[in-house]
Formats: C-alpha cells, sequence, structure tokens
C-alpha cells in the first residue's frame, strides 16, 4: 500500500484482503481486490453497537444521522 487512506472501512477492508492472503491492487471483477471486502466490512461494523469495547481498548460511540 503506497499510502495510509483516510478512510477507515478502506484500511480495514486491505487488512481482511491481505490477512486472506491477498495482494489489495490485484484485479478482481473490475475492482482492486480489497473492494471485494467492504460489503462484509460494512455488515461487520453495522453489528456494533454504541459504548462497545474493543478488544483494543477502542470503544464504539455511534452517532446518528
Amino acid at each position: 500500500m503506497s499510502k495510509d487512506p483516510s478512510d477507515p472501512v478502506e484500511r480495514i477492508c486491505r487488512l481482511m484482503c491481505r490477512m486472506e492472503g491477498h495482494e489489495e491492487l490485484v484485479g478482481f471483477e473490475g475492482d482492486p481486490m480489497w473492494e471485494s471486502f467492504r460489503e462484509d466490512v460494512t455488515q461487520i461494523l453495522a453489528e456494533l453497537r454504541d459504548g462497545d469495547t474493543l478488544p483494543s481498548g477502542l470503544c464504539v460511540f455511534k452517532i446518528d444521522k
């Protein structure tokens, strides 16, 4: 990865891609491989609840839009 993307969803997608042993920028269905993880990451993040504490010590605070 050439630079650290500011979008946390993209960073998580890229991480999951690497964890699965794939190159992030390899083409897959017309997009970079990491994009194929976006739906899964979005669903995972949607399951987090306000006040959840993650193993890393981060605490979730949801903002109503």
